[in-house]
């Protein structure tokens, strides 16, 4: 209410206004403004305010271009004449946070107040965003939504991520992942080249502008929207406005937003247990996906588990969903919840989907359940089967994957395992220098193996290629063969000379064969015994071998009897076992010694219990 007079009768004495009498809210036809020399209309608004120490303030409310509020701090009054008194008012600020200079000039007439405004841009100094900090950053806080057609705010926690613009060093990208209100799903706020100038200090922060009008872009369920903001970074503070308006939908969205810089955890480890009578070993994790193990013959009604999960303190588990082999959603499922895995086929897996306190980097594990087959370890060499470019025994592996690598180094030799013509595998000794491109990549003499178990190139340690044996649960009693043997003439060992692998021949040594068969203990069938350790290692609790490697013009048939090696007893019910076959044309190959055209024909192998 204002509560002053503006004129008087000739008979009266007048009383020139004080500031208490314009102190006041100046709306609608009350306030009359231009800005620029251009009229203001709309909802402009002028709030004089006289604060504790009785200076006074003007508040320039939606006027200033991008500006919400405008403060002009210790203005000046003073009460002046012309047919009656009239309060004239005037000031100026500077406000580097807003990025305006502004002045004011005013009058306020029988109740109505009428200003002339000039708003000056504070353009700043241009930087550069990275090495000023504000690139790379998460900014999180409250974040005030006006909608057009919703009368009441909304109101909710969100994000806003800064990063670099490459062609532009003096701008940042500005990014509001899944921006959604009530149910509304508008998708990736994203903003190229939002140019940023230094305007000044504020508490001895740097004060950071920036700004952007009409970025076109098109989102979900509205289509193509322009985008206008303007903001402020000061120290880990932003202030943001945005201004969407959705074209073609006749939509108008008001965002306003305040936060600070967090640095937030991406941690989305989990933990993942199943635990049971059943399970022949528990969960063990390749990247994303969590396996657990069960015996084939396991029956369907001892196959229903409840998985539990732990996941980061910072983390959310969002859902649990059982997927088919397509990757498409079957089921969800609570936590905590029985899920009977008899009836997932194969390929199912249980999808645990997870969100770290950093959204942006959501993950889903995988729990699938692997049937352990029931070993039958009797092999005829009756049936190859493809292995790469070679072929291999059915149920068997080869060292042939390793000769791959052989022609790159100009070396020409048999492959190591080849069927023979009467179906039996021909395992052979090469001596394998180059003469073209020495290395120490590969031995200088190179025994093929055949083996139970998965051939994995390491090229920095070609015994680790082969790992020896499968889970196996019975305690094994004999060990059958049939088998021939030739050995080369020549017996060479591996030698180093002028920093590559060559050879030099040994005297007097003749070459063995090795046809042998271990049992060893594991704690997870995971792990594996390889060339490297399977002679040596206290792993192994039981052992068949083969004692006489000598040569042997025909087949001769054996029956090998497992013996204790004292390394520990065999236990199925607390323990795990792997059962490993290995033959190989050289006796000392592990060591890149052998002869040169040694040849092993292995013809059946059986482990009986």
């Amino acid at each position: 209410m204002l509560g002053f007079l503006s004129s008087c009768k000739d008979d009266e004495k007048e009383i020139p206004p004080v500031v208490e009498d314009v102190v006041a809210q100046y709306t609608g036809d009350k306030v009359k403004v231009t800005l620029g020399g251009e009229a203001v209309s709309g909802d402009a608004q002028i709030d004089l305010v006289q604060q504790d120490d009785k200076s006074l303030t003007i508040k320039l409310l939606n006027i200033i271009p991008d500006v919400k509020e405008f403060s002009i701090p210790n203005a000046e009054f003073e009460a002046t004449t012309r047919s009656a008194y009239i309060s004239k008012l005037s000031g100026k600020a500077s406000n580097a946070v807003v990025g305006y200079d502004v002045t004011f000039e005013g009058v306020v007439d029988e109740g109505v107040l009428t200003a002339s405004i000039t708003a000056t841009e504070i353009k700043g100094d241009s930087i550069n965003a990275k090495k000023a900090g504000l690139t790379g950053k998460t900014f999180k806080g409250k974040m005030t939504i006006n909608v057009s057609n919703i009368p009441t705010p909304i109101e909710m926690e969100q994000r806003v991520y800064t990063s670099v613009v490459s062609k532009d060093t003096s701008a940042i990208k500005l990014k509001i992942n899944d921006f959604a209100f009530q149910g509304l799903k508008l998708g990736d706020i994203s903003l190229d080249t939002v140019a940023v100038r230094h305007r000044g200090e504020q508490d001895g922060k740097p004060i950071y502008g920036f700004k952007t009008k009409s970025q076109e872009m098109t989102l979900e369920a509205v289509g193509k929207v322009l985008i206008d903001a303007n903001g402020t970074i000061i120290g880990e503070k932003m202030e943001l406005s945005l201004n969407v308006n959705a074209v073609t939908a006749g939509l108008t969205v008001g965002v306003d937003f305040s936060g600070n810089i967090v640095e937030e955890s991406t941690d989305t480890k989990a933990t993942i247990t199943v635990t049971g009578d059943a399970v022949a070993e528990g969960v063990t994790v390749s990247g994303n996906t969590y396996t657990f193990k069960v015996w084939e013959s396991t029956p369907d009604d001892q196959l229903v588990f409840i998985p539990k999960i732990e996941i980061p303190a910072t983390a959310v588990l969002d859902s649990i969903i059982i997927y088919d082999n397509r990757n498409k959603k079957v089921s969800a499922v609570e936590p905590n919840t029985a899920i009977d895995f008899s009836q997932l086929k194969e390929n199912y897996y249980v999808g645990y989907h997870v969100t770290p306190e950093d959204i942006r980097y959501p993950s889903k594990k995988m729990l699938k359940m692997v049937r352990i087959a029931e070993l039958n370890p009797v092999y005829d060499m009756a049936t190859w089967v493809a292995d790469g470019d070679f072929e291999k025994p059915n149920g068997l592996t080869t060292s042939n994957l390793a000769a791959a690598f052989f022609p790159m180094f100009g070396i020409d030799v048999p492959t190591p395992v080849v069927k023979a013509s009467d179906n039996a595998a021909e395992i052979t000794t090469s001596r394998t220098v180059s003469a073209t491109l020495p290395s120490t990549l590969v031995p200088g003499v190179t025994a093929g193996t055949m083996f139970l178990g998965e051939f994995k190139v390491d090229i920095t340690n070609t015994l680790k290629s082969t790992h020896f044996g499968v889970p196996y649960r019975v305690k094994p009693v004999n060990f059958k063969i049939t088998y021939k043997y030739t050995p080369g003439t020549t017996f060479y060992k591996t030698v180093v000379k002028n920093n590559a692998n060559d050879t030099e021949v040994v005297p007097n040594e003749k070459d063995e064969c090795s046809i042998n068969a271990y049992l060893y203990e594991v704690d997870s069938y995971a792990e594996t015994l390889d060339g490297t350790n399977i002679n040596t290692s206290n792993k192994v609790i039981m052992k068949a071998v083969l004692e006489d490697g000598s040569a042997k013009a025909d087949y001769v048939t054996l029956t090998i009897p497992f013996k204790e090696t004292g390394n520990g007893s065999f236990d199925p019910t607390k323990k795990k076992y792997k059962l490993a076959i290995v033959c190989s044309s050289s006796k000392k190959g592990d060591q890149f010694m052998g002869a040169d055209g040694s040849k092993l024909w292995v013809k059946y192998l059986e482990v009986t219990r």
